[in-house]
């Protein structure tokens, strides 16, 4: 993902505002027989960032269904370590997905068909991604090109799997009247649900995601489809519904530095309304738990640097962020993470700086 996308915005002036009221509020998501999302909230797939850990915490904050980052097909059939590594899940995450990207429709069932052994719930088949290596090879979003190929690893899949098989589309390669096509052609194929982002591939991370494009696929389809761009608040949560009628709503980005905007986002669903704030300790105690989760998977070390991203982006809005940022970038243990997070969160505190700096 470009870096740039995961930048926190300005403070939502609105967010104190009445919220939106909805006409129609979106119940539990049924995907196949079994599978029930409920809250209709999913976390997005994000290359990088959604490893099992914070995967974990997101469920424990209320994220109704989550997914693996993405892995390509090929790697799952070949067996590749990291690869099996990433699309792995944990017992707290279920019923989870494994993300999976590709464009031969029968090594795409082959991983399914290997994923579901491991333990997979469900499919999710990445058809949005628009990075030049991934569309490079006819995958991700290179699949909004062409209705038929994009139907046809469905269908491949279809043929392996008799899990759910979901699919996260754009709203076009270069115009966003395309999704309308891909989605119908996914839907004829048996795909149980399909998460429209409301930017081209040509648009990358940048303007606005369209919620028109997200409304005409959910007016075209029968199956569940889900919203997703630009939901960075709960009150993004009841505009995205209120303006496309979605069955539910893909959160990426704002849950790296909000994982509570999923129960923020459930509660004013079901009341109109926000619940109070995390404090210091409960945001110091989400980050202390995603960095003991990732150091017990890949080690303290590792862990330490994926907390670089994390700890950066949870500092929004604190006084002398910048400083904290380039003090956090130097953290290689254990022990500098907690120098920093238990003086950064002290409840009620204000953070003694010159201490974190030494």
């Amino acid at each position: 993902m470009d870096p740039s996308a995961l930048r926190p915005p300005p403070p939502d002036p609105s967010a104190t505002a009445e919220m939106p009221r909805l006409d129609h509020v979106p119940g539990p998501i049924r995907l196949g027989g079994d599978l029930v999302v409920d809250p209709p909230l999913v976390l997005a797939p994000m290359a990088g960032f959604t490893n099992i850990a914070f995967r974990r915490i997101a469920r424990r904050l209320g994220c109704g269904l989550s997914a693996t980052e993405m892995v390509m097909a090929e790697g799952v059939v070949r067996g590749h370590d990291r690869t099996l590594e990433i699309a792995a899940l944990s017992p707290e995450e279920r019923p989870g997905i494994v993300q999976i990207a590709g464009s031969d429709p029968e090594v795409m069932g082959r991983a399914a068909a290997i994923l579901v052994d491991r333990g997979a719930d469900a499919i999710d088949v990445n058809m949005g991604c628009p990075v030049r290596k991934i569309v490079d090879r006819c995958a991700g979003s290179a699949l909004m090109k062409d209705p038929r190929a994009a139907a046809a690893i469905v269908a491949g899949i279809k043929r392996h799997v008799k899990v759910p098989v979901t699919v996260k589309i754009r709203a076009g390669w270069d115009d966003a009247r395309q999704c309308i096509d891909v989605a119908k052609a996914l839907e004829a194929e048996g795909t149980a649900a399909v998460a429209v982002h409301g930017r081209t591939r040509e648009q990358q991370y940048s303007g606005r995601a369209s919620r028109d494009a997200i409304r005409a696929v959910k007016e075209a389809l029968r199956i569940p489809v889900l919203g997703n761009g630009d939901v960075v608040t709960p009150r993004d949560v009841l505009e995205m519904v209120r303006d496309t009628g979605v069955d539910g709503v893909m959160i990426g980005r704002a849950a790296l530095w909000d994982p509570w905007i999923f129960a923020q986002g459930a509660r004013a669903l079901r009341e109109g309304r926000l619940g109070p704030p995390p404090t210091a300790a409960e945001r110091r105690q989400v980050l202390a738990e995603f960095f003991d989760e990732t150091a017990a998977i890949r080690g303290e070390h590792t862990a330490s640097l994926q907390m670089r991203k994390f700890a950066s982006l949870y500092l929004r809005g604190f006084p002398g962020a910048r400083r904290l940022r380039e003090k956090i970038q130097t953290m290689s243990t254990r022990a500098d993470f907690f120098a920093v997070i238990d003086v950064v969160f002290a409840e009620g505190a204000t953070p003694d700086f010159a201490q974190i700096m030494e």
